[in-house]
This record gives C-alpha cells, sequence and structure tokens, in this order.
C-alpha cells in the first residue's frame, strides 16, 4: 500500500446567473441521460467492506490507492441491480 496522504477538495458556489448561464450552455456539449425518467432518476449504492474495516480505513488514512465494492440500483428497479469493484485513485497538484 502506498503512504497515506492528505485529501482536499475544493467546493465553488455560484450564482443564481451563472445556473443559468450553464443550464443554456451545457445541452451543447453534453445529452441528457437516455435512463432518466422525467430528467432525473434515484440511485441507491450499498458499500461493502471485509471484517477489519479495510476500506473505512483506508479512506480515513487518506490512501491515495483504493478499492471498494459497491452494489448499486436505479430507479429502485429490482431487475437492474449492478454490483461493481472500484479501483480509486487520485492525486494532489
Amino acid at each position: 500500500m502506498s503512504e497515506p496522504q492528505g485529501r482536499h477538495e475544493l467546493k465553488h458556489y455560484i450564482n443564481y446567473a451563472d445556473v443559468l448561464e450553464l443550464r443554456a450552455r451545457l445541452p451543447l456539449v453534453a445529452s441528457l441521460d437516455k435512463h432518466a425518467v422525467e430528467g432525473s432518476y434515484r440511485v441507491k449504492s450499498l458499500y461493502f467492506d471485509n471484517y477489519n474495516d479495510k476500506a473505512l480505513r483506508e479512506k480515513i488514512e487518506g490512501f491515495s490507492e483504493r478499492e471498494k465494492f459497491r452494489l448499486r440500483l436505479y430507479n429502485n428497479d429490482t431487475s437492474f441491480i449492478r454490483l461493481k469493484k472500484e479501483q480509486e485513485e487520485w492525486h494532489m497538484f
């Protein structure tokens, strides 16, 4: 495993005029999700860990390379459930 590092996220608030500008411009470069119902959908995720809480400990300790397992359900549709192993790697700039 790599040495633990701190993780930093920058969040930026935008004003309502910027929201309107983004709503006008985004359709020019991105399309709506074809799985959305009336423009949105509900996502439910369940993450798994081992008996030693490895994924939790690695997240808290700030490891830059981790793996996690996730079960995901969309719009409460039990006919389409996905299990995914996620590899997460991030770098500080």
